[in-house]
């Protein structure tokens, strides 16, 4: 039997984070090939620095010069691949443009994995929206996965992924 999307956003963002974190921090994880141990619970620390990250990212008001510091310098970003810091920019700049009008609201974090040397974390969130121009509206939600990684304690998020939920109109 399939396993749920969530399953399914684990598995892969797990590999990801792994793959990311694996290049950027030389030998922070085995080799290749061997089992990684169980993630651990976020404590509540883990638990509000995410939810700040999350919400800075979703706040309009916020400039997109002050979120793309949130970003690794290479991100695995949406359904773009690797970018660095510049797309990031542009793509958020054309989004912006195209939807003058954006409200985003959290509903949920579904979940916070924390790798056990705490180097990386999963998280899982779902996300309202409701984006407007002049000729047309969305409204939905969303299901969105990040990798974030620490270096000099500082969360940097180093892949983010989004499933955009079926609006009931």
């Amino acid at each position: 039997a399939a396993g749920t999307v969530g399953d399914f956003v684990k598995e892969v963002l797990t590999k990801v984070a792994v793959s990311i974190i694996a290049d950027a921090v030389k030998g922070a994880f085995s080799p290749k090939g061997s089992a990684q141990p169980p993630a651990v619970d976020a404590n509540e620390d883990d638990k509000s620095r995410m939810r700040r990250i999350i919400l800075s990212l979703i706040d309009s008001s916020v400039p997109i010069s002050e979120k793309v510091g949130y970003y690794a310098t290479r991100v695995d970003y949406f359904s773009s691949g690797v970018v660095d810091h510049s797309f990031i920019l542009s793509d958020q700049a054309k989004y912006e443009k195209r939807w003058p009008q954006r409200r985003y609201e959290l509903i949920s974090v579904d979940e916070i994995a924390v790798a056990p040397d705490r180097t990386y974390a999963v998280v899982r969130y779902t996300l309202g929206f409701h984006v407007a121009n002049d000729s047309q509206a969305r409204t939905g939600s969303s299901k969105v996965a990040l990798v974030i990684g620490t270096f000099n304690s500082q969360p940097r998020i180093h892949a983010i992924k989004e499933w955009i939920q079926p609006s009931r109109q």
